[in-house]
């Protein structure tokens, strides 16, 4: 395409395509040429100025990329059937594909690094697996270090090839930070590598007793929380039916274990008084009414977190201790 430019020398190109930038002159449209030592820069029509040499060159029009999508070199069918939308955990990718499409993993893998250049892994993502709730996870591209993720300004380790994780409930865990009053006595539950915990760490003054059976869940708790230099959380490695004969009474529990957070409620029956809130966490059908058979609790809310599949969804089940 023809377009205004002008040639200057590749040593001062930095300074003046920054100024450029900040006056509205440079034309983003276009990509910059080489010449050389020379940088050939892009600017606008209305863009006039007796400091630099004006002229015409025909430039490269850049292509606006909106998704990863734009990247494929595949058929507009299959480009149709391909996820809008995936987790991005740190600089890690995690994409579910549906079995007929898996044979494109490494084209939508190598799409997604050019979309995203911070991005340094990318897998596909098999479900839930094991003791743990670990993703199955199958590295296209990249490796399973661990990896840096900020949340509601929190920074943490975190690690979801060996310790489950979920950025899809960001607003979930700070609407429940929002909750906690200062100096409550908090367990968090199945904690993983605490991002519950976090979240309430950086807002509230209460103590935070943070329990899981992985124990690489908790050494990245740990790590967190020294670097955001956190000393309000207690990092616990254990099943929480024992865990819990060691711990005091609570003002507040969170039970995020989807599957089966219902069979835990009687073990934290003598940790509770009247008034202790629990958020327990349960995926089900949308047109399920949760069922909750201990008699001592009283549900105040169900709210719908996030869709887990075609027919079920997570949902948060607030509950309140009434009687012992």
């Amino acid at each position: 395409m023809i377009s205004k430019g002008i040639k200057v020398p590749k040593i001062y190109a930095e300074n003046i395509l920054k100024e450029l930038k900040e006056k509205g002159f440079f034309n983003k449209k276009l990509k910059l040429k080489h010449d050389n030592d020379y940088l050939i820069i892009p600017v606008e029509d209305r863009f006039n100025s007796n400091d630099y040499e004006i002229s015409y060159y025909d430039f490269e029009e850049l292509v606006e990329r909106k998704s990863y999508k734009d990247y494929l070199d595949i058929d507009d069918e299959i480009k149709k059937r391909l996820p809008t939308s995936y987790d991005r955990i740190g600089d890690i990718v995690i994409i579910k594909l549906e079995d007929d499409l898996l044979k494109y993993a490494k084209n939508i893998a190598e799409s997604i690094l050019k979309f995203h250049k911070n991005v340094r892994t990318v897998a596909i993502d098999y479900g839930v697996k094991g003791e743990y709730r670990i993703r199955n996870l199958k590295i296209v591209f990249g490796n399973d270090d661990d990896t840096i993720y900020i949340e509601n300004g929190v920074k943490m380790y975190v690690n979801p090839f060996k310790v489950y994780f979920s950025p899809r409930l960001a607003n979930e865990r700070k609407r429940i930070a929002d909750k906690v009053n200062e100096n409550e006595i908090i367990f968090d539950l199945f904690c993983g590598s605490g991002p519950f915990s976090m979240n309430i760490a950086k807002k509230k003054n209460s103590i935070i007793y943070s329990v899981d059976k992985n124990p690489y869940g908790i050494e990245l708790l740990k790590r967190s929380k020294v670097m955001n230099k956190f000393n309000n959380i207690i990092p616990i490695v254990g099943d929480v039916r024992v865990i819990l004969n060691n711990l005091p009474p609570a003002d507040r529990i969170i039970m995020d274990l989807p599957f089966n957070s219902t069979e835990f409620l009687k073990y934290v029956k003598n940790n509770v008084k009247i008034g202790t809130k629990i958020h327990l966490y349960l995926i089900l059908d949308k047109n399920e009414s949760p069922k909750i058979n201990e008699n001592w609790v009283k549900i105040e809310s169900v709210d719908e977190v996030h869709q887990y599949s075609p027919n079920m969804s997570m949902f948060r089940i607030d509950l309140e201790v009434v009687k012992f």
